[in-house]
């Protein structure tokens, strides 16, 4: 009975408008989550990149020093091997030099002798041991020729870009938000509009504007959230499908989405997030109608 004297009260629910409201709702949810999931899945995989390069140097023997080139190897490996700091080292093969060079395999046929570099990669133990800048400084003692890349220019880039998604993120949900209160304060004004005749009415028999903005609210608080839940529950299961495929696509684990509790958090912290902000607008724009008449 009590739904029946707010609909005669004032009749909003009956607006042609609202219909639309919960599936525009829907899909700022949906698309808010995948962007929270991909820009998450990015994130993590950027930061293990950075990680990992952080204690990875790459050195490099020129072709220039072929006639000393197993001594200098030599001496190059020994070194590693024996600084406390460094937990492997690869010297590369030379088909894991073709693919480097893009050598294709009948290419390689061809010329067998063909001279390559010798290339090292050595993977440093972040806790212990030397720093990456110590370890090149001895390698340049150990063989002053030898060429050095070390990973640690990558993670200005790397910090940049996980910087620029952070950003990203930041702006989407803002344009977001943005929406959901342009779209929930025309649709109240529009509603107000309507039913004013209503809303005099009650306001002269002693209505307050905070009891006519709770029926705005009341009325804003359903359509968002049955937005939210239609939108919700479309992101969750494609996001499970994006893992799952991905796993079957072969995906390295790095890309892959990862569904931990912090993101699952983020999720449902979204529609959550557009239900207060429907509410509060709705309110807010009906009040600050009122108080103007």
């Amino acid at each position: 009975m009590a739904n029946k004297v707010d609909i005669e009260e004032v009749p909003i629910t009956k607006d042609p408008i609202t219909r639309l409201v919960p599936w525009i709702i829907a899909l700022l949810v949906f698309l808010l989550c995948l962007v929270l999931t991909g820009a998450s899945s990015i994130g993590v995989a950027v930061q293990r990149w950075q990680i990992g390069m952080s204690h990875r140097i790459n050195i490099e023997i020129p072709l220039q020093h072929e006639i000393d080139r197993d001594r200098i190897t030599a001496a190059v490996a020994q070194y590693l091997t024996t600084t406390p700091g460094v937990s492997h080292i690869d010297i590369a093969d030379k088909t894991k030099l073709y693919g480097l060079f893009g050598v294709t395999p009948q290419q390689a046929a061809l010329y067998p002798d063909f001279p390559l570099p010798v290339m090292i990669e050595a993977n440093l133990n972040s806790e212990t041991g030397a720093t990456v800048s110590e370890i090149i400084t001895q390698l340049q003692q150990v063989s002053p020729g030898v060429r050095i890349e070390a990973y640690t220019q990558w993670h200005e880039m790397l910090l940049l870009l996980r910087k620029t998604l952070q950003i990203i993120g930041y702006i989407f949900i803002m344009l977001i938000a943005i929406t959901v209160i342009i779209m929930i304060s025309l649709i109240t004004k529009a509603g107000l509009s309507a039913h004013q005749e209503s809303i005099s009415i009650l306001r002269l028999i002693g209505a307050s504007n905070g009891y006519i903005a709770s029926k705005f609210q009341n009325h804003a608080f359903k359509l968002s959230v049955r937005g939210a839940i239609i939108g919700f529950g479309l992101a969750l299961p494609i996001s499970w499908v994006f893992n799952l495929s991905s796993v079957y696509l072969g995906v390295p684990d790095l890309l892959r989405p990862q569904m931990d509790p912090v993101l699952m958090l983020g999720m449902v912290i979204v529609p959550l997030f557009v239900v207060f902000l429907s509410v509060c607008v709705s309110r807010f724009a009906v009040l600050r109608t009122l108080s103007s008449d």
